[in-house]
């Protein structure tokens, strides 16, 4: 019976290891919103989380964002585009108006990631890697 348990215990660890694991997964999220008219406008997000430490970037149709350095503990990073000037003057990257009539080209890099792809607007893409 002892045996019996000690494999309970045993099975019950590697299970949960195994599920942190799996929770450890790559995460990137881009969203792109557009209006279209008089008050044209753009703006896309791009969410990284569960990343290893390092060095992040994104840019959006050739217009990089700033450099974000992820340090363990923290594991997630977010940059922001738009072309509203009240979003831009609170840390948004300067994108065109226009920039998502036809959808964007996104690009990400960083130790665990590497994402490019042109994303509709209005719309939304996640990729999750192991």
């Amino acid at each position: 019976m002892k045996g019996f348990r000690r494999a309970i215990v045993m099975g019950s660890a590697v299970a949960l290891m195994a599920t942190v694991v799996a929770a450890e997964a790559v995460e990137l999220r881009v969203r792109c919103d557009y209006r279209a008219g008089a008050r044209e406008r753009t703006k896309v997000s791009v969410d990284g989380k569960d990343l290893v430490g390092g060095d992040y970037q994104a840019s959006v149709d050739g217009v990089p964002s700033p450099v974000f350095t992820v340090t363990p503990p923290a594991d997630e990073f977010e940059a922001d585009f738009d072309s509203n000037r009240a979003n831009i003057r609170a840390g948004a990257t300067a994108i065109p108006a226009s920039a998502g009539r036809n959808g964007v080209s996104v690009v990400v890099a960083g130790p665990d990631v590497s994402f490019s792809q042109t994303i509709p607007c209005p719309g939304q893409v996640t990729q999750v890697a192991p």
